[in-house]
């Protein structure tokens, strides 16, 4: 009902509007695309509507409205109205002296249609199980699959999916010759559903849902001067995240009363409920000044510096929610909230001079510094999985990073069709309490630009990067007091580890007639980090795309390309037990392959100039991983691999039924076809045996579906 009431509101404020400009009204024009549209899908898989709604019935396509009156004009525009996909946006103009935009705009993500739980939701991010069931479970382990079975497949759906409603309002003047004032607000709101997961114990996962109410709050103001060879710009804004749900509790199914254990690996026998902290509420409070200036002998200097502080007061959750762990209960927390706070200076610095005829130099300076103030807290323990106290100290800590490029261009013009460059940068980050405190890195680029015929062009890019590592602690960091390893020391991270990357893309464009034109494209990218034993070794992406129009006729157009992307990487890990192994023997290897087709074809035929057209789409996807993995001892075997594949079709006829109104019937298939060993029939339990009894996963059954879809609708296209 809400939203049916937004729209129309946005419809009678269009109306309201033209009736009051009518009487200055010089020029008007006004159109609006409504029908009705049946369709049918086999299964209620989530995709085919994933970020839209596909109405049944009548429905409002589009709707456009637009004044002009001497220097004012307005405008409302709006598509999908009175549905969860909706947009209108309101303009008003007065030529270059002011101008106002209000847009509001609603974007649905469904994650699942199928999803059932047996939780409700007692409170706002509380979610409960009957206290029967937990004391029938707690007393009767050995029935608990067979009581969780008939009760998950009862269980009501549960609708995992959220909406978006974006307002946005934009307002911009100029008050005297030079200035220039745009003021922007934005209000983001996002409520609904999505999966999330907790667990009891090493063997015992819940799949639950989580509550989303969160609004998101952007304000900014920008004022710039120009006069001469000057131009002064000045940037504020402030922004807020404000969660409604500052933590998710759950039930855990197989407990009623808490106990504790000498291990967290128990199963989930432990805690009569579970706990996490959701996102907190934060602040952010933003300033940048830029400059820019003309110089002589063609030369310009530009520098901006920008400032910004992050705020987060949330309070700290309580060790455990287990009431039976006596140290987490006699031990106090370090502080009632973090006050964390975060600092970041970044600064961008631009000289550019033509003083030498067919060359362009330009000398660049970018620095970035998060400077986080947040204090140490020193917490005596931590309460694994709910389940039993770990003894600390523990210190928490304020991670931050600097980072300074300096580089210089060079682009040489020695003849009109003719165009190269090169780039060299110096990269240099700093990491605080990181593994990796400082590492520094090379980058080579080079660009060339040809027009080799008056109707081809080329362009080609290749750059070069080596990253290395110049400290480093790794030792104190993969090991404890006592100088025991707790993590792989050959382990590195990829955006830490020494790395050689290089990159290359390359665009031809070619119109052989007045009536074809061809473009392809190409892009190579390869990361190899050469220096790690443990992690990601080694990545190569290749991207492929062409694409040709072809105009045989006048009343005939033809389209369609292809696209193609492969993503390899390589990939080691080494078996561990209680204790970190660094026997090489014992390390795995993933080679793993995502490759993505994509194909699209149109056409367009005016069977009756003028009267009517046909006209029909088709895409095709498909995506495709492959998961090859091998150890020494031979017993590693390869997942089976994934498909992702769709097809649609859509066929249109525009039949032109008076002079202001044309008719369109249209017809669509969508097929879409899963092979997905982790995400295609997933199960409500998953009931496994270990030494420690049953250990069973309970999940939303939230799988994707193959599915086919059909869709028809009428439509009338009418202009004012």
């Amino acid at each position: 009902m809400s939203r049916s009431r937004s729209a129309l509101g946005w419809l009678l404020l269009a109306g309201g509007v033209a009736v009051a400009a009518a009487p200055a009204v010089a020029r008007s024009e006004a159109n609006a695309t409504f029908g009705s549209q049946w369709w049918t899908q086999n299964r209620d898989e989530a995709k085919f509507m994933e970020f839209r709604e596909v109405p049944r019935g009548g429905f409002l396509q589009s709707f456009v409205v637009r004044d002009w009156s001497g220097r004012n004009a307005w405008s409302i525009y709006g598509t999908n109205a009175i549905r969860r996909d909706q947009m209108v946006d309101l303009a008003w103009n007065n030529g270059a002296r002011w101008g106002v935009n209000v847009r509001y705009q609603q974007i649905p993500h469904n994650f699942s249609r199928i999803a059932r739980s047996p939780y409700a939701e007692v409170a706002p991010g509380v979610l409960a199980l009957p206290d029967t069931l937990q004391r029938t479970n707690q007393e009767n382990p050995n029935a608990y699959t067979n009581i969780m079975t008939d009760l998950l497949a009862s269980a009501p759906r549960v609708p995992l999916e959220f909406r978006t409603n974006l307002v946005r309002a934009q307002a911009r003047v100029r008050p005297a010759r030079g200035w220039q004032v745009e003021v922007t607000g934005t209000e983001r709101k996002r409520s609904g559903n999505k999966a999330y997961g907790g667990a009891f114990g090493f063997n015992s996962a819940i799949e639950i849902w989580e509550p989303i109410d969160q609004r998101m709050l952007d304000g900014a103001v920008k004022a710039s001067y120009h006069r001469d060879r000057y131009t002064v710009m000045v940037d504020a804004g402030v922004s807020v995240f404000d969660n409604n749900l500052s933590s998710l509790r759950w039930d855990n199914p197989k407990r009623l009363t808490d106990t504790t254990f000498a291990t967290a690996y128990t199963g989930g026998n432990g805690s009569a409920a579970g706990q996490l902290a959701l996102y907190p509420d934060n602040q952010v409070v933003r300033g940048t000044v830029g400059l820019a200036v003309q110089l002589p002998r063609r030369s310009a200097l530009s520098a901006t510096v920008g400032v910004s502080q992050s705020t987060q007061d949330q309070d700290l959750l309580p060790f455990t929610v287990n009431t039976r762990i006596p140290e987490a209960v006699s031990n106090p927390l370090p502080a009632k909230s973090p006050d964390a706070k975060a600092t970041v200076l970044n600064g961008n610095y631009r000289l550019t001079s033509r003083a030498v005829k067919d060359l362009v130099a330009t000398l660049r300076l970018q620095h970035y510094r998060y400077d986080n103030q947040t204090p140490e807290l020193t917490f005596p323990g931590h309460v694994r999985l709910d389940q039993v106290w770990e003894p600390g100290p523990e210190d928490t800590h304020p991670f931050g990073n600097e980072n300074l490029t300096a580089g210089v261009d060079l682009d040489f013009t020695p003849l009109s069709k003719v165009s190269v460059g090169g780039s060299y940068e110096r990269r240099t980050r700093e990491h605080t309490l990181r593994e990796i405190e400082k590492d520094k890195e090379n980058v080579f680029a080079a660009r060339l630009r040809l027009l080799p015929l008056e109707n081809v062009s080329v362009e080609a890019r290749y750059r070069h990067g080596e990253r290395e590592l110049e400290d480093s602690t790794f030792t104190e960091e993969y090991t404890d007091d006592a100088g025991v390893l707790i993590e792989q020391p050959g382990l590195r991270r990829y955006d830490l580890a020494d790395r050689r990357q290089d990159q290359a893309r390359a665009t031809v464009a070619w119109s052989p007639t007045d009536k074809l034109d061809l473009t392809g494209y190409y892009a190579f990218l390869r990361d190899d980090y050469f220096h790690t034993p443990l992690g990601l070794q080694e990545q190569e992406q290749h991207v492929v795309t062409a694409q040709a129009t072809l105009h045989p006729t006048e009343r005939v157009d033809l389209g369609g390309g292809y696209g193609l992307g492969i993503n390899r990487t390589t990939q080691r890990s080494r078996e561990s037990g209680a204790s970190i192994s660094t026997n090489p023997n014992v390390d795995w290897r993933a080679k793993l392959q995502d490759r993505d087709d994509f194909i699209f074809a149109q056409a367009g035929w005016q069977a009756w100039k003028d009267k009517l057209s046909l006209n029909g789409t088709y895409e095709f996807s498909r995506s495709f991983g492959e998961y090859e993995l091998s150890n020494p001892a031979g017993t590693a075997q390869d997942l089976p691999s994934t498909l992702y594949r769709r097809h649609d079709v859509t066929v249109e006829a525009v039949y032109k039924w008076l002079a202001n109104a044309d008719l369109v019937a249209r017809y669509g298939v969508e097929d879409f076809h899963v092979v997905d060993f982790a995400s295609v029939n997933v199960p409500l339990l998953n009931p496994a045996t270990s030494a420690l009894g049953p250990a069973n996963a309970v999940y939303l059954g939230d799988g994707v579906q193959t599915y086919r879809a059909h869709l028809v609708s009428g439509m009338v296209r009418y202009r004012f």
